[in-house]
């Protein structure tokens, strides 16, 4: 997390393209920015998808869905989507020259009719088109993957299910073989390209379906490891 504030705090300052940049970028700040893009943002998802594990032992299906809809999304929206990004938002449209009034004009016009989820016009491109959240995309993206996958993680954990993930485990600990955990890896950062896969790469430095990835592998070797 404080790696993460210090990215963001700095990032303004580095030769990265951000919502406001200093007229004299940093060479410094650059070098540490793309240190932290090779690990940080897969770090999080890999402790998500452990953390879902714990959550998800000791809730049904339905509760889990209920304590993200409250831990993420009410925060996401209410504090991030109607406060917090609206404030960013405006910076980055003036600063870029998108927008020319002040805060409130804004807030209740452009922010409301331009901005993810308020903007309505809606294609096949949407959400490469959008910023689901500016830097808190983190929180909506955790909460669709834990959607999606929950009713798969539940049925991992029935132990006949889980038994068989063991062989895995097993081959995993063999000589290199913690290496084939890298092949789904491999396989969506090939396939997510155009004309196949609309979405930006510019999320934390990965390809979404990246995240999606280390969010479920996180998950299976929680639940096949044994402590």
């Amino acid at each position: 997390m404080g790696t993460i504030f210090l990215f963001h705090s700095s990032a303004s300052f580095s030769y990265f393209p951000w919502n406001i940049n200093n007229p004299t970028p940093n060479l410094g700040f650059t070098v540490f920015g793309l240190f932290l893009l090779g690990w940080a943002m897969p770090l999080f998802f890999v402790i998500s998808g452990i953390s879902a594990y714990f959550s998800l032992a000791r809730r049904s299906a339905s509760q889990f869905v209920r304590d993200r809809l409250e831990r993420l999304m009410i925060p996401f929206v209410f504090v991030g989507l109607l406060v917090v990004l609206s404030v960013n938002g405006y910076y980055d449209a003036v600063f870029h020259g998108n927008f020319a009034g002040d805060f409130m004009h804004f807030y209740f016009g452009s922010y409301f009719t331009k901005f993810f989820p308020f903007d309505t016009n809606f294609s096949l491109t949407y959400f490469a088109d959008s910023n689901q959240g500016v830097y808190l995309w983190y929180l909506f993206w955790l909460f669709a993957f834990s959607i999606v996958t929950v009713h798969f993680f539940k049925w991992i954990m029935k132990e006949g299910n889980r038994n068989k993930l063991l062989r895995l485990h097993a081959v995993c600990n063999r000589r290199r073989g913690i290496f084939l955990l890298a092949i789904p890896l491999i396989v969506v950062n090939v396939a997510a390209v155009p004309p196949f896969f609309v979405f930006p790469t510019v999320y934390g430095g990965w390809k979404l379906p990246a995240y999606f990835v280390l969010f479920i592998t996180a998950y299976v070797m929680r639940t096949t490891t044994k402590i």
